[in-house]
């Protein structure tokens, strides 16, 4: 069933709404927990909730191997060496860079989808990323509610290369696997990336000393931002495709800037405000297709 064009997509605001509040609320993590525990942990508590997820939707996890592989591929990327990357640029950047820094994913999404045949080529796709990338230079050129550095927003904005690569590479999949199904089976793989890179640091968790709010962020991390904001996102794929799936992750910062502004009740600079313009126009420039449908897959 194809979703009617007119209607907001359900799983698409969730989205939004869940990756926009994820980015203060991994910042606030951090006050009970380092990076490299928030992604083991946060890991840790996908595998079986997400399964769990699963056996209550009645999910078949049964693949082929050849599938299988590229499931477990994908997962080593999008949950395994994507959240590693992006924990430990979150941790020396605010929310509004963080959210910005992946807000180029669909940037991405594009050029890999073009460079392999799976979209047409078009010159908007050259353009859209000069103009988002200026925007970003807006964001982080004055200070403003929780700054953060560049090197930060740089690991940010790998992650974002990261997390598009999967996305494009698991396309086909998409096309013929449930996004629930998909999901569970590749987590297991990602913890060949977050255990080695973050195991010292659950060692170091002073576990006595964590606060409630500490790990309320932590269940969020898990059950909302971390499972069901994912699986709702590749459903979205499933239904609208990678492009226009890609507008959740225009209206994401500008939803963590707002939430970002509230937490610490201070209005963000003029800069933040117009270089989150400049970045969404750059990113619709970039996605921006006369097709009324994704191109089909290369096979």
């Amino acid at each position: 069933m194809t979703w009617p064009r007119r209607w907001p997509h359900p799983g698409l605001v969730f989205v939004v709404l869940a990756w926009g509040l994820n980015f203060s609320v991994i910042r606030e993590s951090y006050k009970s927990f380092s990076p490299e525990a928030v992604a083991v942990l946060r890991w840790a508590g996908m595998v079986p909730w997400m399964y769990f997820l699963a056996k209550l939707a009645k999910q078949d996890l049964s693949m082929d191997k050849a599938t299988k592989w590229k499931v477990w591929f994908a997962g080593f990327l999008s949950s395994g060496v994507y959240m590693a990357v992006f924990v430990a640029g979150m941790a020396n950047t605010s929310a509004t860079q963080g959210s910005i820094a992946l807000a180029t994913a669909p940037i991405w999404i594009t050029w890999f989808a073009m460079g392999l045949r799976q979209e047409a080529f078009r010159w908007s796709a050259v353009f859209g990323p000069l103009v988002a990338f200026s925007g970003v230079v807006l964001v982080i050129s004055k200070a403003g509610p929780g700054q953060g550095t560049i090197q930060g927003t740089a690991l940010c904005l790998l992650s974002a290369v990261i997390w598009a690569a999967s996305v494009v590479y698991l396309r086909p999949i998409l096309k013929e696997q449930p996004a629930l199904k998909v999901m569970t089976v590749s987590l297991p793989a990602a913890g060949l990336a977050v255990v080695p890179y973050g195991m010292a640091g659950v060692l170091r968790v002073d576990w006595v000393h964590v606060t409630p709010l500490g790990w309320a962020c932590m269940a969020y991390l898990v059950l909302v931002a971390g499972s069901l904001a994912f699986v709702a996102y590749y459903k979205t794929i499933e239904d609208l495709g990678p492009a226009r799936a890609g507008i959740a992750q225009f209206l994401v910062p500008p939803t963590a800037m707002v939430i970002e502004s509230c937490v610490h009740w201070r209005l963000p600079v003029w800069t933040q405000v117009v270089g989150v313009g400049v970045v969404l126009v750059g990113v619709w420039l970039s996605t921006r297709t006369r097709r009324p449908e994704p191109v089909t897959c290369a096979t």
